[in-house]
């Protein structure tokens, strides 16, 4: 029999949702998916089991800091695609952070946003993005860019009953239990091997197991709208944007 042939494309999926509608898939929706890998990371999987346990969730901070000269060593980061604001930007270079945190809560209530141009390196696309999710129990507040020295990569989730950090740069998750007054802290150096956490991806799109970590196209059009509701925002001064309202019209297209 034909064996089926899947495709694994390399986020961001495009550069705007808009842009969507004009794709022609070469083969049913089912067999392609958008590479994801922080969501194969041992440190996502222990983070969503802590949540089981956190209680009520009572604020969120997501902050990834990074030089892009840095980046690829060797290359002229001016002449990347990231220093083009029509294909790169913090957004959608760092979509990994929105994608992880739609899966962890869901869609926001309410987006806005604020996003830096005209950095000391050089870009005309946003090197800095400071976001707020607004939920109807509690915020989320993210900081993405490229200008920073040293690097940062964490997520921490306050809650009731526990408070978890997971901090990607260093592969670990650290658990405050409030009601014993312990610490935990998890490490997964296997974390910090790329090629490990990528291959973890590619066994579990390929097997078709009907794993949840194996980004949808539908999620990734979500990721997309939020990057666009974020533009839209900052244009517009930091207004907050219907964000769930504006998802929910585009699944139903």
């Amino acid at each position: 029999s034909e064996s089926t042939q899947f495709l694994l494309i390399e986020k961001p999926l495009t550069y705007s949702a808009q842009a969507l509608k004009d794709f022609r898939w070469p083969r049913s929706k089912d067999e392609v998916a958008v590479s994801t890998p922080l969501r194969f990371m041992k440190g996502f999987s222990a983070v969503r089991t802590e949540l089981e346990e956190i209680g009520e969730v009572t604020g969120v901070t997501v902050e990834c800091r990074s030089w892009l000269p840095a980046w690829r060593p060797g290359t002229d980061f001016l002449r990347s695609y990231s220093a083009d604001p029509s294909q790169g930007g913090v957004l959608l270079d760092l979509i990994h952070e929105i994608d992880y945190c739609l899966q962890l809560f869901g869609a926001p209530g309410k987006l806005s946003a604020a996003l830096t141009h005209g950095s000391p390196l050089g870009i005309s696309s946003e090197s800095t993005a400071h976001l707020l999710w607004r939920y109807s129990a509690f915020d989320l507040q993210m900081v993405l860019d490229y200008v920073s020295r040293p690097p940062s990569r964490f997520m921490m989730i306050y809650g009731t009953d526990k408070s978890v950090k997971w901090d990607l740069l260093e592969a670990s998750v650290t658990t405050w239990d409030h009601r014993l007054g312990s610490i935990e802290v998890l490490k997964f150096s296997e974390d910090l091997n790329i090629d490990i956490v990528l291959m973890r991806q590619v066994f579990a799109f390929v097997e078709r197991s009907g794993s949840p970590l194996v980004s949808s196209l539908e999620q990734a059009r979500q990721a997309l709208i939020l990057c666009d509701l974020a533009k839209e925002s900052s244009r517009q001064f930091g207004v907050a944007l219907d964000s769930e309202e504006t998802l929910e019209a585009a699944s139903a297209e």
